[in-house]
């Protein structure tokens, strides 16, 4: 009887225990990694004033950080920001200069990356502005955490020129 009992004991706890192993299976998704944010203006350029510079602020949120150089944490690395030619599958347009300062979001304030892109043949309907953000584990933001302050357009001389908005585009992978 006693032989029984552990039988009948062991028979039960057993596929309980064994259940909870995990089988690798998950089904959960991926944290992710990098953000990408895009900047483009309905109207890049036109052949009477080609914007010849394009000067924005990003905002940026709590858990997501720009990749900085090793000698400066407010330099942002070289392949942050960049101009890219959308017509020809996102290859970077060139000439371009591109200079941009960055400042880490806390638990009370949005991080911030400024930055000024610059192409003296004046950019064109098919270039858009990308930059690439790291996330930290753990974080999950989403694209509406994403915004452009203080931003300007100028022509070659340096004139600001009005009436152009730029649209912001944040995707998450």
């Amino acid at each position: 009887m006693k032989h029984y009992a552990i039988m009948l004991v062991g028979s039960l706890v057993i596929p309980v225990v064994l259940s909870a192993c995990g089988g690798g299976g998950s089904t959960a998704s991926q944290a992710p990694q990098k953000a990408v944010a895009v900047m483009r203006t309905t109207q890049l350029s036109t052949p009477a004033t080609p914007i010849a510079a394009i000067s924005a602020t990003l905002t940026i949120p709590n858990g997501v950080t720009v990749r900085t150089t090793t000698s400066d944490p407010y330099q942002p690395d070289t392949t942050v920001v960049q101009l890219l030619n959308a017509s020809a599958a996102g290859t970077a347009a060139a000439p371009t200069l591109v200079f941009s300062r960055y400042s880490a979001a806390t638990a009370t304030t949005v991080g911030k990356l400024k930055f000024t892109v610059m192409d003296v043949r004046g950019f064109t309907a098919a270039e858009q502005i990308a930059i690439t953000l790291d996330v930290t584990s753990g974080f999950y933001p989403t694209s509406s955490d994403f915004g452009l302050i203080d931003y300007t357009f100028s022509d070659i001389n340096g004139a600001i020129l009005t009436g152009i908005s730029p649209t912001l585009t944040a995707t998450i992978q």
